[in-house]
């Protein structure tokens, strides 16, 4: 039962973090998704331990994969839809 009660939250709060970083910011990001929904305590550590970015993560230099342009227009528009809605947050 105490195992329960750090696993699942340990679980739920490593998953919402890797489905809410920035796709240009973790590499693999799905993967990350399905080894922290499949295998609750040890993907959820390794997340923490190796996926996670540590810092602010700066916009990549010129060249960058078209996947990526696509993924910084997505949350660009999301950030702006945010913004107009008025439920943008800084942080």
């Amino acid at each position: 039962m105490l195992a329960a009660a750090v696993i699942v939250p340990l679980w739920a709060g490593t998953l919402t973090d890797a489905v809410t970083c920035r796709d240009w910011e973790v590499r693999a990001r799905r993967r990350w998704i399905a080894a922290i929904a499949l295998l609750p305590p040890f993907g959820s550590a390794a997340w923490l331990a190796f996926g996670r970015p540590r810092g602010p993560v700066a916009i990549p230099d010129q060249p960058m994969h078209p996947s990526m342009y696509w993924a910084m227009q997505r949350e660009l528009e999301r950030d702006i839809a945010a913004f107009e809605n008025g439920s943008f947050t800084t942080g």
